[in-house]
């Protein structure tokens, strides 16, 4: 069993703006039936971008779990089918994320960028590629692809103190445009996904 996993960032910062650039790689596991597993999956804690990893792979894989445990398929459920979900952890990837950051005040700072992101192997479905003969194939039923899409995201943070305590406030969106690892057997590939959250937290 060989997992690999690693993260580097690249910044430079001349006060009022900035440029962050992280560069992820993460195994993946092209061979579901063999005894090795060599998926290497972050702790979800690891942000990366706020929708392809977060929302979208980890929806299709806690799918996975359902569809590859399926008596269709298997009389009973393999052994460990539950590590098939990342629960939004960064997972099977070659990842770059760029941000420019700007600052109108010290408290304030404005952020976007686009996650641009490839599967260090193509991206397969346990179930899709079993009823498919053996060839992989992914979540959506076609032939098994490493690209990924190009996410972008665009947020703001406020931190400031509060009577001894850290405040930060924020809200983010994002807009996810899939690619060929997201084609559906008909040929087309999964619609854009959008999304957005607020943030807010108070340390003590």
């Amino acid at each position: 069993m060989l997992q690999l996993g690693g993260a580097a960032r690249l910044s430079v910062d001349a006060g009022r703006t900035a440029t962050v650039v992280d560069f992820i790689y993460a195994s993946g596991d092209q061979n579901p039936y063999d005894k090795n597993q060599n998926a290497f999956v972050a702790d979800p804690g690891y942000e990366v971008g706020l929708l392809l990893f977060r929302q979208v792979l980890a929806a299709q894989t806690a799918r996975s779990v359902g569809t590859a445990s399926d008596p269709q398929l298997v009389g009973a459920p393999a052994s460990d089918v539950e590590r098939l979900a990342t629960r939004g952890g960064v997972t099977n990837t070659v990842a770059i994320f760029p941000r420019l950051l700007m600052r109108p005040i010290t408290a304030l700072e404005v952020y976007s960028g686009p996650l641009v992101a490839f599967a260090n192997v193509p991206a397969t479905d346990v179930f899709n590629t079993e009823i498919s003969g053996g060839a992989p194939h992914g979540s959506l039923g076609a032939r098994a692809s490493r690209s990924l899409g190009v996410e972008v995201d665009i947020g703001a943070r406020y931190r400031a103190l509060l009577y001894g305590s850290e405040l930060t406030a924020g809200v983010e969106a994002g807009v996810l445009s899939p690619s060929s690892a997201f084609l559906r057997t008909d040929g087309t590939t999964m619609g854009r996904v959008y999304g957005a959250r607020g943030i807010f937290a108070l340390r003590l």
